[in-house]
């Protein structure tokens, strides 16, 4: 009975030692688990300004009536006069991007609200992309004559 006694032992001893360790192992891992995650925060009332090296200008504008042509007419009038603000304040061909404009009919009838607005509603978007930050600036700085003219811009 004592070498049975020793033998049985033996493999417990061997498994207890072998869940100990994992604990150990485990319990080491969860403790430096974060390390490699480590940052720095730095809170104060310090400004850095970064200079960005493109410039991307939305104008998207809109208009609407209850007569297809003369939103369709509206558009690409406010079109054309944005081409020539921007060809104005220097901008290239490559630099300004033309959208296709967009007409939407809302559905009349009696299903329709009463109260729904224009018939009409129609979208255009000319973009400008470019590298020279400051011209866009001054651009938009100076677009009030084109709100004068009556070109409804959308904010985005």
């Amino acid at each position: 009975m004592d070498s049975t006694m020793r033998t049985g032992w033996i493999p417990a001893l061997i498994i207890g030692s072998a869940l100990v360790f994992s604990g150990w192992a485990v319990g080491q891992g969860v403790e430096h688990l974060h390390t490699g995650n480590r940052a720095l925060a730095v809170e104060g009332l310090t400004e850095l300004d970064v200079r960005n090296e493109v410039a991307v200008w939305t104008l998207a504008f809109r208009r609407g009536s209850d007569r297809f042509d003369e939103v369709q007419r509206n558009l690409n009038l406010d079109r054309d006069r944005i081409v020539v603000f921007l060809r104005e304040k220097g901008f290239t061909a490559d630099e300004i991007e033309v959208h296709p404009l967009q007409v939407r009919d809302r559905p009349t009838g009696e299903s329709a609200p009463k109260d729904a607005g224009l018939r009409f509603n129609g979208h255009g978007r000319v973009l400008v992309k470019t590298t020279r930050v400051d011209a866009v600036m001054r651009a938009a700085d100076q677009i009030s004559p084109l709100v004068e003219a009556g070109i409804q811009f959308e904010s985005e």
